[in-house]
């Protein structure tokens, strides 16, 4: 059996002038995708066996020399695009998903278009080369619409300046869905945090809530700090909110008396005996709150409170009374009823003793 020279058969490969007879979408479709230019390195070609690498005449070109060439050798001859042009939708959106570099002039001229397509593009599971998302951001009329700006920032093989650079351009619920994608990369979840704490002063009382029950970990710390009420019960919901959070709101001298309330009143976290021991101690703690910080605590506990000299004198008199009511007023009544046992037992002993005794003469 003979060898077949690799070189030849890049040679012979059909390209979209090379087809004998009328060319068809999906005849074009399939020479497209086999001759589609691999991008590889722009230091030099591949190693051999990899697949990848620069063909073999642009190894001597400068890195700029080289991605023109590149987009040259990706250029679609006048009969290839009429064919294209005059494709059906379907094969339209074939040639977006399974070629790796499309012609976009080519895609705007057809009848079909819509920017969808090129938001297709940026979703398809196939890897996509940094290169042709470049196309797309070098693009002044793709670039320009909202939705395509917010698939390159959420696109895994964007590269990070460009999606850095459109991250300003998104609104704020498309900045949090893109908060919470996994693969994003730290410097551009870290550019759309700094975006979203830009917009956060601007936002209504109503998208503040609602940012606050979905807020990621890294809003939570700026969201704590909020002095209304109604954003500190959304955010105390957060399953981001953890308990650090809740002892930095009851400690921190600087948290208002309403948010205290909030917090001292809020199911999940007000049965915490340190949260409710440092609510007592803060003064800003409303006094109709301390009512219902008391439920549960010990004598030592409440012993341990009075030590802190920060504690306010109405909290010190409060928890001085009710442990008067249920220790000391207890213990009292505890030791008046054991006295009260011990004489009834001993009139019993005594009147056992006094019927036991017979008198003399019987």
């Amino acid at each position: 059996m003979t060898e077949r020279d690799p070189e030849k058969n890049r040679d012979d490969r059909a390209t979209p002038d090379s087809v004998d007879g009328p060319i068809t979408p999906e005849l074009l479709l399939e020479v497209l995708k086999s001759t589609d230019p691999k991008e590889g390195p722009l230091e030099g070609p591949a190693a051999p066996g990899s697949g990848g690498g620069l063909p073999p005449d642009f190894s001597d070109l400068s890195a700029l020399d080289r991605i023109k060439a590149r987009r040259q050798a990706r250029r679609l001859s006048p009969e290839a695009r009429q064919v294209l042009l005059a494709a059906s939708e379907d094969v339209l959106l074939k040639y977006l998903l399974e070629v790796d570099y499309p012609d976009w002039d080519l895609i705007r001229e057809h009848e079909a278009f819509t920017e969808k397509w090129v938001v297709l593009f940026l979703q398809r599971s196939r890897a996509i080369s940094s290169e042709a998302v470049q196309d797309i951001y070098r693009h002044r009329i793709l670039r320009r619409d909202y939705h395509i700006c917010r698939a390159i920032v959420r696109c895994r093989f964007a590269p990070q300046g460009v999606a850095m650079n459109l991250v300003p351009r998104l609104r704020w619920v498309d900045l949090m869905q893109s908060l919470r994608l996994p693969y994003l990369s730290g410097a551009v979840k870290f550019r759309i945090e700094k975006q979203v704490m830009e917009v956060l002063p601007k936002l209504a009382l109503g998208q503040k809530i609602a940012l606050a029950k979905q807020a990621p970990r890294a809003l939570v710390r700026h969201l704590r700090m909020d002095p209304d009420p109604k954003v500190m019960r959304a955010l105390l919901q957060n399953h981001y909110f953890t308990h650090d959070d809740a002892m930095f709101l009851a400690n921190y001298g600087e948290i208002p008396a309403q948010i205290l309330g909030v917090l001292a009143s809020h199911p999940r976290w007000n049965h915490f005996k340190d949260i409710k021991l440092s609510l007592l101690r803060n003064a800003k703690t409303p006094r109709g709150a301390l009512m219902g910080l008391t439920k549960g605590m010990t004598e030592y506990d409440f012993k341990q409170v009075l030590r802190d000299p920060r504690v306010p004198v109405y909290t010190r008199r409060l928890i001085e009374r009710i442990m008067e009511e249920r220790f000391f007023d207890g213990k009292r009544r505890d030791r008046l009823a054991a006295k009260a046992n011990s004489g009834l037992a001993k009139k019993g002993l005594a009147s056992k003793k006094k019927g036991s005794h017979k008198p003399s003469g019987f």
